[in-house]
């Protein structure tokens, strides 16, 4: 039972540290007038990412 505890906390983080980052990307490329969209379909991945992974946690925790 700790394993899975543990690997939940981990997923969580994971998922946390990918949204993050995500509007991390967003803030650094929005001063930038550039007509480049590629910074903004990394973050939607990370965002994407991020959610899935909270989303599994909550899940699996909901099932113990």
């Amino acid at each position: 039972m700790k394993l899975r505890s543990h690997q939940a906390a981990r997923k969580r983080a994971l998922g946390t540290t990918a949204i993050v980052a995500a509007l991390l990307i967003s803030v650094l490329a929005m001063p930038g007038d550039s007509a480049s969209i590629e910074p903004y379909i990394l973050a939607f991945l990370l965002v994407l990412t991020g959610i899935g992974l909270r989303i599994e946690v909550a899940i699996n925790e909901s099932r113990i």
